[in-house]
């Protein structure tokens, strides 16, 4: 199969419509389409496996006779070679759409903040937990942490980033601040391992890194002071509501804030 060439660039500009596609061949299985309404294309007829096929080479004048004529040769030569231009031709876009979907994938995550990922987990544990609560998580990230690596993109973040923010926090005497920091970093960064945003959680990795708080004990009756602390309470003359109040917690053993 020889292409001959038929066609020339003055043949195809001033190649008319008609009522029907017409077809104008210029050879090697390749020819111009020329529809009702004007417009033109360059298509290629072949035959791989027993099969009929028809390839796209683009629309006249985008592709030049010139520029047809050489994906038309193009593609002979892989047909001799036992290659399909068409799976070929969407191998290439099938590869390409992947590569820019992991390009984006990849850009995306980059840009993908710690104060960012931070809000989005704040945003679903909120719906259960007190507005105070609440209140108390956002405020120790903003004040403590989000100042410190809150701009840096999670990937970017790894134990000695972690470990040089909780320090600042503890250099202030503040361990209690510094050990729950740690706990809501990592609680935020398996956030991230789950969503698909980072692969570690390096706040998981200092357990045990951090100054211990000091606990202090919380003031509490002895249970040979409660008959003195029965007694003067039920003498007391106070507001009722404080009195039916104590009483009640004695009975229930609940926590005062409940």
């Amino acid at each position: 199969m020889s292409a001959s060439n038929r066609l020339t660039e003055l043949a195809v500009r001033q190649a008319k419509p008609s009522e029907k596609v017409r077809k104008l061949a210029d050879g090697g299985g390749m020819h111009l389409l020329v529809h009702p309404n004007g417009s033109k294309y360059w298509r290629m007829d072949y035959r791989i496996e027993g099969r009929q096929k028809t390839l796209s080479f683009g629309v006249w004048p985008e592709v030049s006779l010139t520029e047809a004529r050489v994906k038309r040769d193009e593609a002979r030569r892989k047909i001799k070679d036992g290659i399909n231009p068409i799976e070929e031709k969407r191998e290439r876009k099938r590869i390409k759409a992947a590569q820019v979907q992991e390009q984006q994938r990849i850009e995306e995550v980059q840009g993908t903040t710690f104060e960012k990922v931070s809000h989005e987990w704040l945003k679903r544990q909120e719906r259960r937990w007190t507005d105070k609560h609440a209140f108390d998580v956002r405020r120790s990230l903003e004040n403590h942490v989000f100042p410190e690596i809150g701009a840096t993109p999670i990937t970017e973040l790894g134990t000695r980033e972690v470990l040089d923010a909780l320090r600042r926090i503890e250099a202030q005497g503040k361990h209690e601040a510094a050990s729950r920091a740690r706990q809501r970093c990592e609680k935020i960064f398996g956030y991230g391992i789950i969503t698909g945003v980072c692969e570690r959680n390096p706040a998981s990795d200092l357990r045990g890194a951090l100054t211990p708080p000091v606990k202090k004990p919380q003031p509490a009756l002895k249970a040979d002071e409660l008959p003195e602390f029965l007694h003067r309470l039920g003498e007391y003359d106070g507001h009722m509501l404080t009195k039916l109040a104590l009483r009640f917690m004695l009975y229930s053993f609940v926590r005062t804030k409940e």
